[in-house]
């Protein structure tokens, strides 16, 4: 029966709520340290670390195999020399870092030396055996010497209370040592050797520019001029660059440069074999210090 009253709304029916489902995941209860649940993760997981390590490993070899033969390509075709025709006349430019000798077997090529900025003390030494040396006006020029430096601390050592203990298999082992005095033997045997490496430097200029060369005691006192001024003591021919001197004196315009440089193949693989061990390094530096 409805005991509704006229005049009044039904109160609206809630529909029953049915009870939570209940959970189909079951929460696993705590295994105690020693339980093979632990045991049987832990492993799993030092697997699948090791799987990831070996992946990561194998993508680096073979991504670095393949920049390897890239570049083994790239410097099979890499010509260092130049690409101009060399059997017409020409200038041949080289950078020097050794020794002249203008009777080798080069035949009637002469050896022209040109200072661009500065050739002094032994740089000097090498070009006085050219057939010809060139300069700018602000070049600088000379210092025909020879020097040999060196610190003594013994007064030093003296004030602070230092005691130099040096032992050698020779008399003569601790020759210049900075702490230790400086005998007036070792000094006389010093200054000896400096005055025949000068005699050979003075020879060496001498014969390289003969009669060129002014008399003038200064000029082998380790003094150094400028351009202009070595071209009047006759340490230096005249006033030129590379192109001038190629186009002036030798007529030959088309200047080759000879000197051996490094290729670029060359610098990219040192880089590219340093970034590999650093790069190995840190991988092995990371998995090691990694905690298990």
């Amino acid at each position: 029966m409805n005991d509704d009253t006229p005049g009044q709304e039904p109160a609206a029916s809630t529909p029953p709520v049915p009870p939570p489902a209940a959970s189909t995941s079951a929460t696993p209860l705590n295994e105690p340290p020693g339980s093979p649940y632990v045991v049987l993760e832990k492993l799993a997981r030092d697997l699948l670390d090791e799987q990831r390590m070996n992946r990561r490993w194998r993508v680096f070899f073979r991504f670095s195999a393949l920049i390897l033969a890239f570049i083994a390509v790239w410097a099979a075709f890499d010509f260092k020399g130049t690409t101009k025709q060399v059997n017409s006349r020409h200038t041949a430019l080289i950078e020097i870092d050794g020794e002249i000798d203008s009777a080798s077997s080069t035949g009637e090529k002469p050896v022209y030396v040109v200072i661009e900025d500065m050739c002094a003390s032994g740089c000097y030494y090498i070009a006085a055996a050219a057939d010809k040396i060139y300069v700018s006006q602000a070049s600088i020029v000379g210092s025909i010497g020879v020097l040999m430096s060196s610190f003594g601390f013994t007064g030093l050592m003296e004030k602070l209370g230092v005691e130099r203990r040096l032992m050698t298999a020779g008399e003569n082992k601790g020759i210049m040592d900075p702490f230790s005095p400086y005998s007036a033997k070792h000094k006389e045997f010093t200054q000896a050797m400096l005055k025949e490496i000068h005699e050979q430097f003075i020879a060496a200029v001498r014969k390289g520019r003969g009669k060129r060369l002014k008399e003038n005691p200064e000029i082998f006192s380790g003094l150094f001029w400028t351009g202009s001024r070595a071209i009047t003591l006759g340490l230096a021919d005249g006033l030129g660059t590379v192109d001038t001197v190629a186009r002036d004196v030798l007529k030959a315009e088309d200047v080759i440069d000879y000197t051996v440089r490094e290729g670029l193949s060359d610098r990219v693989l040192k880089k590219f074999g340093a970034a590999i061990g650093e790069g190995a390094a840190r991988v092995v530096s990371n998995d090691w210090m990694k905690p298990r």
